[in-house]
């Protein structure tokens, strides 16, 4: 039998109205402040976002912002009407398309990457500046912690059960596997392996110190990490940036060509490999979240300036189609495909 999780509206329910009041100090108060040579610079929670629009990097921008603070909010504002409306005597019918779009949008609310880049942001800084982090960035802390706990005690299939018991839905039914899905993440593999090489040879950010432009791409900006004695931090993007990004190439167009001839070796394996494809795709943002950081702080004309380049795009492009690719591929296929070709 499967371990349920507990009451939601006894534990999940508190913990998602208590990061609530978070909101509003992360939109009103100051996120991360720098000072460099006596000048002062303040940023706020979206000064990433509008430097990038700034920079012309519109689509990253929208990223960015949509990952980082509005997926989120709109994820725990969704999550809290469903648990109230399932106790309301009449319970709206919308609790149900929202309960759906909880789960969608899961995989793409990204607060403790969003953190992590900071983290490398700060890092990147501290030796050339004084680096202050604001009241917001401490909520943002905070919005994580909540929300980790949040989704570790949603039992969603007690949430399910009880919008079945108001006769609002069913619980989703079982669907066959697609085999259409192989033919879906093919294409968004091949799309990624193609923009992983301007993401790689490209560079993600733009230094400028006196006049002397400087590009780095992501393996210079590990280097950087490394000579200035954060090894911790330079294995860390290293993996997340290099390493997960090819695995995951790699792994996928693994598990299409053996699910498309119906292999029946290593499914367990395969199984595993996916989850573990699924888990870290999203880890990869670490970079874009710091140059959208960076790029908001270091803006001083001819003293400094960091700017986005374009590889940072391309990059962010491949984590997003990978990621994409990891949710469009049905691993029930694995077993299918395997039972048919053995009849």
């Amino acid at each position: 039998m499967r371990k349920r999780r507990g009451d939601p509206w006894q534990r999940t329910l508190p913990l998602a109205l208590a990061a609530l009041p978070l909101i509003p100090v992360i939109v009103l108060l100051p996120f991360v402040g720098l000072n460099i040579g006596g000048q002062q610079v303040q940023t706020w929670m979206f000064s990433g976002p509008i430097a990038l629009r700034r920079d012309g990097l519109w689509e990253l921008a929208g990223l960015v912002l949509a990952t980082s603070f509005l997926i989120p909010v709109v994820k725990l504002l969704c999550l809290v009407f469903v648990l109230v409306g399932l106790r309301l005597k009449r319970p709206p019918r919308a609790v149900v398309p929202l309960f759906h779009t909880v789960g969608h949008l899961g995989p793409w609310a990204m607060v403790e990457v969003f953190l992590l880049g900071l983290i490398v942001a700060y890092t990147k800084l501290a030796g050339m500046a004084q680096v202050e982090i604001g009241p917001a960035a401490w909520a943002v802390v905070a919005l994580m912690v909540l929300m980790a706990a949040v989704d570790t005690s949603l039992d969603q299939e007690a949430v399910w059960q009880a919008i079945d018991e108001r006769g609002l839905a069913p619980p989703p039914a079982h669907r066959p596997p697609d085999p259409a899905s192989l033919e879906r993440t093919w294409a968004l593999l091949i799309a990624a392996a193609v923009l992983y090489v301007p993401a790689n040879l490209y560079p993600i950010m733009r230094y400028t110190s006196l006049g002397k432009e400087t590009p780095a791409t992501i393996m210079e900006g590990v280097v950087e990490l490394a000579d200035g004695d954060t090894w911790p931090l330079a294995v860390l993007v290293f993996f997340a940036s290099i390493t997960v990004p090819t695995l995951k190439l790699i792994g996928m167009a693994y598990m299409l060509i053996a699910t498309g001839r119906g292999s029946r070796s290593r499914l367990r394996d395969r199984a595993r490999l996916y989850r573990i494809v699924e888990f870290v795709g999203r880890w990869s943002m670490i970079d874009v979240f710091m140059i959208s950081i960076l790029v908001s702080l270091v803006n001083m004309g001819a003293l400094i300036t960091i700017a986005p380049g374009i590889g940072a795009v391309a990059f962010a492009a491949v984590v997003i189609l990978t990621m994409l690719a990891a949710l469009a591929f049905d691993p029930r296929l694995m077993w299918h495909n395997a039972q048919e070709r053995g009849r």
